[in-house]
């Protein structure tokens, strides 16, 4: 029984570990000149300062279908990506996998603690559909048990009181 729950420990940290990673890049695509200037558009004429923006590590997933893949296939594995939600089995017998999301504003949700357990993405072109997608179920986000900015709120609301 150790070894089973040391082995699910470890599956665990690699999808934290890929999730992570994920979110990083979506900030560094952001601040790209290029592949960022339509989603900080965006959130300028949502009047939302680059403060809320590193505070809350928005990003965006760029246009085309394997950004993410190519970039952390090697590092997480593909394995990994699809099962924490970032990426998606190619069907019709084509091997390999693709990203979950593009052209997106990328929203981390961050459990208690900071940790990134999934994304909420909304569509930057108009006509994109679904306008909002989230991350699927996974073995460390549960939808249901997930509340966004928990965390934010309780760093603001202070030391709780007896």
């Amino acid at each position: 029984m150790p070894e089973r729950r040391a082995g699910e420990r470890g599956a665990r940290q690699r999808l934290l570990e890929a999730l992570e990673a994920a979110a990083t890049l979506y900030e560094q695509w952001l601040g790209d000149p290029d592949r960022g200037r339509e989603a900080r558009a965006y959130l300028e004429g949502r009047g939302l300062a680059r403060d809320t923006l590193r505070a809350f590590r928005l990003g965006v997933a760029p246009p085309g279908w394997e950004n993410l893949v190519q970039r952390l296939r090697e590092r997480c594995g593909e394995d990994v990506l699809v099962e924490a939600g970032l990426a998606a089995r190619r069907e019709s017998g084509r091997t390999g996998a693709y990203d979950r999301f593009r052209n997106r504003l990328m929203i981390p949700l961050m459990a208690p603690g900071g940790r990134v357990v999934g994304f909420g993405a909304r569509a930057l072109a108009p006509g994109d559909e679904p306008k909002y997608l989230n991350s699927p179920e996974t073995p460390v986000y549960h939808k249901g048990a997930f509340l966004y900015g928990l965390d934010q709120a309780r760093r603001a609301a202070g030391p709780r009181r007896s």
